[in-house]
């Protein structure tokens, strides 16, 4: 039997969000963007699906998670429509190929980078769990635990 190696729970859901590489000096678009499907939250992270992960000649896992010179961001857009794309920079932590024929090729985990707002993390949430300005008590327990990871 293989050990479960998470550190925290994920929370399945469902939200369209891309991904794009930006030079990590000055922020210049690299690659991208690249859609994926966020498949589940953490307080740490999260988890996407991917139907390719070359672009660009930029493989989106391997070229930043070898690379100091290379950051990642994730982008979704608010329900509304009437806001920018909210972006959060991101490190990819693992990569696999999917084996289910009928899903996307690729997943990816992506892990907050410390330091980022959790207001925008809690906004992500938000989005992907929904909310609209009612918080369910597991929504606002997965919130206690992303402000106590980036507000330390």
């Amino acid at each position: 039997m293989e050990e479960d190696k998470r550190r925290i729970s994920r929370i399945p859901g469902a939200l369209t969000v891309s991904l794009t590489i930006c030079d990590a000096v000055t922020n210049e678009k690299v690659a991208g963007p690249l859609n994926a499907d966020l498949k589940d939250v953490t307080p740490l992270g999260v988890g996407v699906c991917l139907d390719q992960v070359l672009f660009e000649n930029n493989h989106f896992f391997y070229a930043v998670f070898d690379s100091d010179l290379l950051s990642l961001f994730l982008e979704f857009s608010l329900p509304d429509e009437s806001v920018e794309k909210q972006i959060i920079h991101v490190k990819p932590i693992w990569f696999n190929r999917n084996d289910d024929r009928n899903a996307h090729l690729f997943q990816m985990g992506l892990e907050f980078v410390h330091g980022t707002d959790s207001k925008l993390i809690e906004t992500l949430m938000g989005v992907f769990f929904g909310e609209t300005g009612t918080r369910r008590g597991g929504f606002q327990n997965l919130m206690d635990k992303v402000k106590n990871v980036f507000n330390k």
